[in-house]
C-alpha cells in the first residue's frame, strides 16, 4: 500500500491554502491519499481538490479533512474529491470530512463524486476500431491533461514532465 499524507496547519490571520492533487492507480497498486487542512487562525481560507483514477485492479482511497477550530473564526474550508473507476476490477472512493468547532464561519463545504466511462461513448469509439484498453487510455490522458492544464503557470514545466510520464505508462 502506498500511503501519502499531507497535513496543513493554517495558523496566521488570513492564512490560505490552495491544494490540488492527482492519484493514478494501475495494475494492482494500492493508494491511500490523505489531506488535512486545519485552521487555527481567523479569516483563513483553504481549498483542496483531489482527482483519483483507478484502472485494472488498482485500489484508491482519498480522504480529506477540512477543520475549523474554535480560534479560527470567520474561516472558510472546502474539500473535494472526484474519483474515476475505469474498469470493473478497479475500486476508488473519496471521503471528504468537515469539522467545525465554532458557529462563526464564512463557509465549510465538502463534496465527493465518482465516475465511470460513459458506455455510449466507449461503444462509439469501439465501433470505429479502437480497443477498450485504448479507449481507457484516451480517457485517462484527457483527465490528466485537463488537470495539468488547470495548474498555475509556474508549474507548466512540471506538468509537462508528468504528462510525459503518464503517456509513457499508457503506451507500454
Amino acid at each position: 500500500m502506498n500511503h501519502h499524507r499531507e497535513d496543513y496547519l493554517l495558523q496566521g490571520r488570513k492564512s490560505g491554502l490552495n491544494h490540488l492533487g492527482l492519484e493514478i492507480g494501475y495494475g494492482i497498486s494500492r493508494i491511500d491519499y490523505q489531506v488535512n487542512a486545519i485552521h487555527t487562525g481567523e479569516h483563513g481560507t483553504s481549498y483542496s481538490k483531489v482527482l483519483g483514477i483507478a484502472r485494472d485492479k488498482s485500489f484508491i482511497i482519498h480522504r480529506a479533512l477540512g477543520r475549523i477550530t474554535e480560534g479560527a473564526k470567520w474561516s472558510d474550508t472546502n474539500v473535494e474529491g472526484k474519483v474515476f473507476v475505469m474498469n470493473e476490477g478497479a475500486y476508488a472512493a473519496s471521503v471528504p470530512i468537515i469539522m467545525v468547532d465554532t458557529g462563526d464561519v464564512n463557509g465549510a463545504r465538502h463534496s465527493a463524486a465518482d465516475a465511470s466511462p460513459d458506455e455510449d461513448q466507449v461503444n462509439y469509439l469501439r465501433l470505429r476500431g479502437i480497443s477498450k484498453d485504448e479507449v481507457t487510455d484516451l480517457i485517462i490522458h484527457e483527465i490528466v491533461s485537463q488537470f495539468m492544464d488547470s495548474l498555475p503557470s509556474e508549474f507548466v514545466h512540471d506538468a509537462d514532465i508528468i504528462k510525459t510520464l503518464v503517456m509513457n505508462k499508457l503506451l507500454r
